[in-house]
């Protein structure tokens, strides 16, 4: 009864503990779910189209899809995954290199004659061998070396997410900064035509005598102000424009009507 009594006890503990076991597996499997879901919605978000729909895409998306096609450092990140799954790969077969076979066939096998008249050849036994030498850490450190490359493989594919999410932020910070300074440039050459207007006015005014010189200065240092600031606007929006096209490798006018290469 006893006996029956602990077999069930430690049927129930060993359930038990193999339950928990199950729930830590499939609670473990649920949280990798949902970390790959949330980066997939997150790059969904970032990067919602493909080439593709790039006729349905914002000119600001564009933009980034042709950065993404065209940035050096993309091309680094993308060999460098290839080179860390290669030696995942490569790892996970490593341990044959550390497995040595080795054997030797008695000479009477292969040529019974050579014997003589031993009775029975018993002197030249064993006929053959083989031997095979595996070292005793061969499995612990394979298995270390393939998860240190699995990492580096894991880490090389985060980086490139990384460059991806970084060169978008400053593609579409550099297009909004250009479409700003579109916009600043426009509401500047309206204050330089007032400001020349106006200087043009004091000028006459000046030559009929009924305005003095501290005026018309005051009125040429004012025009010539909000001209300097036009040329500034001016000169902000082409540095913009060249960082933008740096990144592109093409101009913005060209990125304008740029196709996508079918895949």
């Amino acid at each position: 009864m006893k006996k029956t009594l602990l077999i069930g006890i430690a049927f129930i503990f060993t359930t038990s503990v193999s339950a928990q076991e199950e729930k830590k597996e499939l609670k473990k499997k649920e949280l990798e779910e949902a970390k790959e879901m949330m980066i997939e919605n997150r790059d969904a978000f970032l990067f919602p189209t493909d080439y593709e729909d790039s006729l349905r895409i914002s000119f600001g998306d564009k933009l980034v899809l042709i950065a993404l096609e065209n940035d050096p450092a993309m091309e680094i990140s993308s060999n460098n995954e290839r080179i860390a799954k290669i030696n995942m790969n490569k790892a996970k077969w490593d341990w044959l290199n550390m497995v040595s076979i080795s054997g030797n066939v008695n000479e009477f096998t292969i040529n019974p004659d050579a014997a003589g008249d031993v009775v029975g050849n018993n002197l030249f036994y064993p006929r053959y061998n083989f031997s095979i030498r595996i070292p005793l850490g061969i499995f612990g450190t394979n298995s270390a070396d393939v998860k240190m490359n699995r990492l580096t493989w894991d880490n090389s594919i985060t980086s490139a997410r990384e460059r991806k999410i970084a060169l978008r932020q400053e593609i579409l910070t550099l297009y909004e900064n250009y479409k700003l300074y579109e916009v600043l440039i426009g509401l500047q050459n309206e204050k330089v035509e007032d400001a020349f207007s106006y200087y043009k006015t004091v000028e006459q005014n000046f030559g009929d005598k009924s305005v003095d010189v501290e005026i018309l200065k005051s009125a040429s240092f004012s025009y010539n102000e909000e001209l300097e600031k036009k040329y500034n606007m001016i000169y902000k929006q082409k540095a913009t424009k060249i960082a933008l096209e740096s990144y592109l490798g093409m101009s913005l006018e060209a990125a304008l009507v740029y196709e996508f290469k079918a895949e």
